[in-house]
């Protein structure tokens, strides 16, 4: 057994275990994975977990131990909020994690916490609902980030038809971004780079939807030209219930920001 138990903590990678399927005893014994760099886990549906307060707060214990050596988490639930308790596990010292992957339902309920992640090198978060001013700030705030993943899930059933305002990418943060993906799924959602956004941004990829290109003056993107560094623009359009001339001035929009950037960038339609 006590061999069995240094083999364990000498494990690096754990991927992937539901903590929901776990019992107490187990969980905090994963606390004693000194060594573990990895680690990706299914955070229990929320509402199934009122009733398991206690293997709750070991959840919310063992994180707070493992982001003090960590390096790359993934934390994924049913429910959209299962983020909420993890973020109020983050340390205030900075630890030392380079990605992260979170699921969410509003960037404001990961709090200030997120901007201790100060070493965080690679982000993939997903929104359910709108991705607010306030939340967005939060990103903006991490010094160190090279990737950025974001996907905007509509958190209402089917197509609701909500128009989210325009998210405006200023000059302001992500002055070391490299790589950018953004992605909508079956929701409203349309972007603008601002003059001197994402200065050192060499690969975007969009994932748009068709559809909703004449909801918005000017289309569903603003200022193309305005990222200094692109190199290359990966844009995947989704054509799903939308008529041929809104596909057409979609990709002719991209298309026209694309040639008329300095940089002349690769674009991949």
């Amino acid at each position: 057994m006590g061999r069995q138990k240094r083999s364990l903590q000498a494990l690096e990678e754990l991927s992937k275990i539901n903590l929901g399927n776990q019992s107490v005893k187990f969980i905090q014994g994963l606390g004693d994975l000194t060594n573990l760099k990895l680690l990706k886990i299914d955070w229990p549906y929320f509402t199934e977990f009122r009733a398991l307060e206690g293997r709750k707060k070991a959840c919310i214990s063992l994180l707070s131990k493992l982001l003090t050596r960590l390096r790359e988490l993934r934390v994924w639930g049913n429910d959209a909020d299962a983020t909420r308790p993890f973020m109020s596990s983050c340390v205030p010292t900075s630890p030392p994690l380079r990605k992260l992957v979170l699921n969410t339902r509003d960037l404001n309920c990961m709090g200030p916490q997120i901007s201790s992640l100060v070493n965080l090198t690679r982000l993939r978060v997903f929104v359910r609902g709108e991705a607010r001013k306030e939340g967005r700030n939060i990103l903006v705030s991490l010094p160190m980030l090279l990737s950025l993943s974001a996907g905007l899930f509509n958190d209402k059933d089917g197509d609701s038809g909500i128009v989210y305002p325009r998210k405006a990418i200023n000059p302001q943060g992500f002055q070391r971004l490299l790589k950018f993906h953004f992605r909508c799924y079956w929701c409203d959602a349309a972007l603008e780079f601002e003059p001197g956004a994402m200065p050192k941004l060499e690969r975007l990829k969009l994932h748009l939807i068709a559809r909703f290109q004449f909801k918005w003056e000017g289309g569903l993107v603003l200022g193309l030209q305005n990222l200094a560094g692109l190199k290359h623009a990966d844009v995947d359009v989704d054509c799903s219930a939308a008529v041929a001339d809104e596909v057409e001035t979609l990709e002719n929009d991209i298309m026209d920001a694309a040639s008329v950037h300095p940089n002349s960038p690769m674009l991949q339609t």
